[in-house]
């Protein structure tokens, strides 16, 4: 007897992974990696949890349940799921192929319509092409207007055989045909930035990136915010003199949120080098206002002291008395880093 299986939901991988492993706590702590990873598939999730068994990442105990014999922090797709996924991509025609290799620098869910704009297509034959795979190989799925991979797998497998200069042509082209389309919607300005950047061409990110960041920073997703601020960075020409100022310290906040320090600290020096040239003592005091703050928080406090009497000497000349304020209060903060209580008091009480 034949039983065809659905995809499972997170209830259902839950107890799947609980029934398997006999561990409620170890079910808890794969049941997201594992979804994540085989999008519910019944058949890739056994493969994951043999291929972890046949490497000894979990491990019996005598009393039938399983545990892992250290901290697995990313699942890795075994090769027999892979195997499956490149198999079904590779019964697609070259003109199903073409096009799905499209749709995969568009994203796990994709617009047709950008598809077919992109590919410089007429829209009904691009939709008939997508249905036919969607009905014979199952590699995508209608979702309302929206169409969706089969598997995240399928995607991938996908971009991993795409030479790259190919895939910077076809993110050049999506992000020509988002332009087309673009009244200023934040979302929209991430996309397209990011496009013009995967598609090698950071220049053409110019317009869109205060928009892009500013949505980014506004959904508090750091990692991206970060992601395509430095592509940016990345090419010097682009962005130079007060600009280039302004971007690194819109980076600082998303770079302190993710803990990047490092970063965080050499473009702050970066900005203050840059600041120091332009001879504007309102911006340099911002500057060092926020690497005061970073030294701060890697309890360099002697630096951070002498960024933040640096910027309240600045703030003084220029009577910015709330600059002046915040300064001081800053003073008062390393000042107490460094043991210097009383010191530190008459600056809060100031």
């Amino acid at each position: 007897v034949r039983h065809t299986l659905t995809r499972l939901g997170a209830k259902d991988l839950a107890d799947l992974l609980r029934d398997a492993l006999q561990s409620e706590r170890l079910a808890e702590e794969l049941a997201y990696k594992v979804g994540s990873k085989t999008d519910g598939n019944p058949f890739f999730v056994f493969a994951i949890l043999q291929d972890l068994k046949e490497k000894g990442i979990l491990v019996r105990r005598p009393d039938g349940s399983w545990s892992t014999s250290r901290i697995l922090r990313e699942i890795e797709v075994p090769s027999s799921v892979l195997d499956l996924v490149n198999a079904r991509v590779a019964e697609l025609s070259r003109e199903e192929r073409d096009l799905l290799d499209l749709a995969a620098c568009v994203g796990f869910r994709f617009d047709p319509l950008l598809v077919a704009a992109a590919a410089g297509q007429a829209a009904i034959p691009v939709l008939q092409l997508l249905a036919g795979v969607e009905k014979r190989h199952r590699l995508v799925a209608s979702e309302g207007s929206r169409m969706v991979f089969d598997h995240h797998q399928v995607r991938e497998a996908l971009l991993q055989a795409m030479p790259p200069l190919l895939a910077s042509a076809y993110h050049a082209e999506i992000a020509k045909a988002l332009e087309a389309k673009f009244e200023g919607d934040g979302v929209q300005a991430v996309r397209i930035a990011e496009h013009w950047l995967w598609g090698g061409q950071p220049a053409r990110t110019h317009p869109y990136v205060d928009r892009a960041l500013e949505h980014l920073e506004s959904t508090k997703d750091n990692a991206r915010a970060v992601a395509r601020g430095e592509g940016v960075l990345a090419a010097p020409e682009l962005v130079s003199g007060r600009e280039r100022v302004e971007l690194l310290l819109r980076l600082d906040g998303p770079r302190d949120r993710l803990a990047r320090r490092d970063a965080q600290a050499a473009g702050l020096e970066e900005a203050l080098r840059i600041a120091g040239g332009l001879e504007d003592a309102a911006l340099e005091g911002r500057v060092r206002r926020e690497l005061g703050n970073a030294c701060h928080r890697r309890h360099e406090y002697v630096a951070a002291l002498q960024h933040h009497e640096r910027a309240l000497a600045l703030a003084r000349v220029l009577g910015d008395v709330d600059a002046e304020a915040a300064a001081t209060i800053n003073r008062g903060n390393a000042l107490q880093g460094l043991g210097r209580n009383e010191e530190a008091g008459a600056d809060w009480i100031r």
